[in-house]
């Protein structure tokens, strides 16, 4: 339905669910637009490794891990209703306020993490870290890593240093020789010249997050956690325009468009804004469910607009529109296109598609991950399945993908978290995986492996590497003893010469005691007299012998 109103067109369409596709036919189920599919390489590493600490968090996950466990916690004290257990008492003529142990705990060590964040996906990282730039007719791949700004091209690559700001960059993107950086609350635009000369241009810090930010033409735009876009003027360093959205749904993503008009996009719908006049010139509401929320767009070449939701890729130019299904697991946030192909990806490294031809009424290829390059190189080296230092290493975050052309090849790049970048080919001939798998051993085996602490791990096995330490058994050894074995051994510690008052007993026991053992003076108990026959010393001594316990 088209409605006509005075400040803009709005486009309204009945969506089905997203489960349903009415156009659907086998008969392209698997239709690319090509004459044969594709087949994409396994990936490998372009770079050698650089050494990390070994308490690595990934940054992109780590907002979303410790937002959950802060939502845990928060539900379990409702659950068990503690703010209701909270009373005065009065003691000894002194009042005292009585906490329970669980929201004491919660308050003093789990704090949220961010106020303003309530998505499970970290949407500061939704424009990826990785672009290109063309820098004297060589076209670079550009992207953070390890506190620097590394540029990569076939036949060269150089570095340059990095702003240092609070936290890591949530966001790169290139303009001519323009490259913007997002932190979470800082704007760095550096111009870049030559390898060794660049300068910062333009710089903004702001105490509410930022989401989303791009340039043209030296003006920036803005998207704010707090529902504000905003334009800046680079060159004055003034604000040209801003705009709450008054809408409950919360802007996530924009781009520049015809002349002075940009495009909004909130998590259900399109606004076509003109940024001189302020007017809303369109809206683009296609009726999307609860559970399929706008997570992505990129502007075509023909000014098609393909917006990716949490289910399927939209297709449209504001007023026909028709979905793809993209068959993803999670909510496709990085999108590039190159020439037919189309590449999505989210942070986990393992869940990536691509469109393939001009047809995208078929099913996306799966590209390939770390994973299965890993498997194969275990296969082919088996003592890789010993290093299992590299696994937390390929199960970091996703947070860039970009498309690019070498000659007649179409390769994608994509880099993780901390700057590892991977490449991996596409071709209509088959390809073979040696080299891909060659690569990644060796930049697994540059991986440098924390030596493993020394443990103890059973009384068994190190039982002999002290026993020359004490003559003593320890409680294993005891329990190894059978029943009489146990009783004898109490028996003996209680019925020790020492323990004995019994003058009768203690001389019983002296004869059985061991001469090398400490034991009381037995003068008093024997004759002092010239040595006797056996058999007189046993009277002579029974004489002696106070035998008055005997008759008792």
């Amino acid at each position: 339905m088209l409605l006509n109103t005075n400040n803009y067109r709005k486009y309204e369409v009945e969506q089905q669910p997203h489960n349903v596709y009415p156009d659907f036919s086998d008969s392209y189920l698997f239709e690319t637009g090509s004459d044969q599919p594709y087949n994409i390489e396994l990936p490998y590493p372009v770079q050698d490794p650089f050494d990390v600490p070994p308490d690595l968090k990934d940054p992109i996950k780590q907002i979303c891990n410790e937002k959950k466990l802060y939502k845990t916690k928060i539900k379990e004290a409702q659950q068990r209703k503690v703010l209701d257990k909270v009373s005065n008492i009065t003691s000894g003529g002194s009042e005292y306020k009585y906490i329970p142990n669980l929201l004491f705990e919660v308050f003093h060590q789990y704090k949220d993490p961010d106020e303003d964040f309530h998505n499970d996906y970290n949407i500061y990282y939704t424009n990826g870290i990785l672009d290109t730039i063309e820098l004297n007719n060589i076209n670079y791949l550009v992207w953070p890593r390890n506190d620097k700004l590394e540029f990569f091209s076939q036949k060269d690559k150089f570095y340059s240093d990095a702003p240092t700001m609070e936290g890591p960059i949530c966001s790169l993107k290139v303009n001519k020789n323009s490259i913007l950086l997002k932190y979470k609350y800082d704007i760095i635009l550096l111009e870049i010249f030559n390898k060794n000369n660049s300068t910062i241009t333009f710089q903004l810090h702001f105490n509410i997050a930022i989401i989303d930010a791009k340039i043209q033409s030296m003006l920036l735009g803005l998207i704010q956690i707090n529902n504000v876009f905003s334009i800046w003027d680079c060159k004055k360093s003034r604000m040209c325009f801003k705009r709450k959205n008054k809408s409950p749904n919360k802007l996530i993503q924009f781009e520049f468009w015809k002349k002075t008009t940009v495009i909004l996009m909130d998590t259900y719908m399109l606004q076509v804004i003109d940024y001189n006049s302020g007017t809303v010139l369109e809206k683009f509401d296609p009726k999307l469910m609860t559970c399929n929320q706008l997570c992505n767009f990129r502007i075509l070449i023909n000014n098609t607009l393909l917006l990716a939701s949490r289910h399927y890729i939209i297709k449209t130019d504001l007023k026909n529109f028709s979905t793809f299904a993209h068959t993803m697991g999670f909510p496709p946030l990085f999108m590039d296109s190159l020439d037919n192909f189309l590449c999505l990806a989210n942070h986990f490294q393992s869940d990536k598609i691509l469109f393939s031809g001009k047809v995208m009424f078929g099913l996306p290829q799966k590209v390939s991950g770390l994973e299965e390059t890993r498997d194969e190189a275990i296969l082919e080296y088996p003592g890789m399945v010993l290093n299992d230092t590299i696994d937390k290493r390929l199960k970091l975050s996703t947070a860039g993908v970009k498309l690019v052309k070498n000659d007649d090849e179409v390769l994608i790049y994509f880099v993780n978290c901390i700057g590892d970048l991977f490449c991996q080919k596409l071709s209509e001939k088959s390809l073979k995986n040696s080299q891909s798998i060659s690569k990644f051993y060796n930049w697994a085996s540059k991986i440098d492996r924390p030596a493993r602490p020394l443990h103890i791990t059973n009384f068994e096995e190190m039982g002999d590497a002290f026993c020359f330490l004490s003559r003593t058994l320890g409680k294993h050894d005891e329990l190894k003893k059978n029943g009489a074995e146990r009783f004898l051994n109490k028996y003996n510690q209680i019925y020790t010469y020492s323990n004995v008052t019994s003058t009768f007993a203690k001389g019983f026991l002296s004869i059985w005691e061991d001469t090398e053992k400490e034991i009381v003076d037995k003068s008093s108990l024997i004759l002092e007299e010239e040595e006797l026959p056996y058999y007189d010393k046993v009277n002579s001594w029974m004489e002696k012998l106070d035998v008055t316990y005997l008759n008792n």
